[in-house]
């Protein structure tokens, strides 16, 4: 059971350490509530988001993987090819390699804490690639999406006018026009050089377009304004996949268009996701 103020209750053991994905390296951080002692109920995959939103997440996934583990899940935690402390750079990463870390993770997780089942769960893109990974494989139970990214379009759209206003608001721009004045390997978004091979990839990407089940069953959880419907397409689709979808809207911060520095930690929703976890 979730202790009333989200803090741990069991003694939980965190283990950092680097895996092999298709030949690269990674880094990986498992919390074992069992100490390696036997096999656990709940496993935990957590799917980061990318480029900048990667940063602006980080503590608030840190802090629910330790939640979560205090209440007798496992979690792991892990950062893509191309991103975080892992091997590469992400101007040279591809969907298809972030497809295939969240696979190896999963088995990992696995490997180390041996769950009876298991949930992965992603915020924005990395709510997507998550979705795209279950449909993928049939031995995912259940999804949580938050504020996931339904179409992929729409999300390198609203990324690249955010670099345009960071530019134009530090006189970093000549003009409005300059944001597309792209570097010769790809664009820069908002500090991170994207190939215009992964700009492809992730603009392909539309949830709407699966055609599996990404788990039996799945929770979108939404941050934002009570009138605000931005994925209904998408849990409507969800729901003719013959799944189970439970839905909450909740109005806590939308941590990944905060400064690191300005975030504030979303109790609420973490709350929402680890009663979820914990009771579905």
């Amino acid at each position: 059971m979730t202790p009333p103020d989200g803090r741990s209750s069991i003694p939980v053991q965190i283990q950092p350490f680097s895996f092999d994905s298709s030949g690269h390296r990674l880094y990986g951080s498992c919390y074992d509530p069992r100490h390696g002692q036997g096999g656990v109920g709940s496993g935990v995959v957590l799917c980061y988001p990318t480029g900048h939103e990667y940063i602006r997440c980080h503590r608030t996934y840190r802090l629910l993987a330790q939640r979560l583990a205090g209440t007798g899940v496992a979690v792991m935690r892990f950062d893509y090819y191309g991103g975080g402390d892992s091997e590469g750079d992400i101007k040279d990463a591809r969907v298809r390699h972030w497809l295939d870390d969240i696979a190896s993770a999963i088995e990992q997780l696995r490997d180390r804490c041996s769950p009876s089942n298991i949930c992965l769960v992603g915020i924005r893109m990395g709510a997507t690639l998550a979705a795209m990974a279950g449909s993928q494989r049939d031995d995912i139970d259940r999804m949580v999406l938050w504020n996931a990214v339904s179409a992929g379009r729409s999300y390198i759209d609203e990324v690249k006018q955010m670099h345009v206003a960071h530019e134009q608001l530090h006189a970093l721009a000549d003009s409005a026009d300059s944001t597309d004045a792209d570097a010769s390997d790809g664009t820069e978004i908002l500090g991170y050089q994207f190939s215009r091979e992964l700009i492809e990839d992730l603009a392909d990407l539309d949830l709407c377009r699966l055609e599996r089940r990404p788990a039996p069953r799945v929770l979108c959880v939404e941050n934002g304004d009570a009138a605000e419907t931005p994925n209904r397409r998408l849990r409507e689709h969800l729901e003719s996949l013959h799944l189970t979808l439970d839905h909450q809207s909740l109005s806590g911060p939308r941590i990944w268009l905060a400064e690191p520095y300005e975030a504030i930690v979303p109790h609420q929703t973490l709350q929402a996701i680890m009663t979820w976890i914990n009771q579905a």
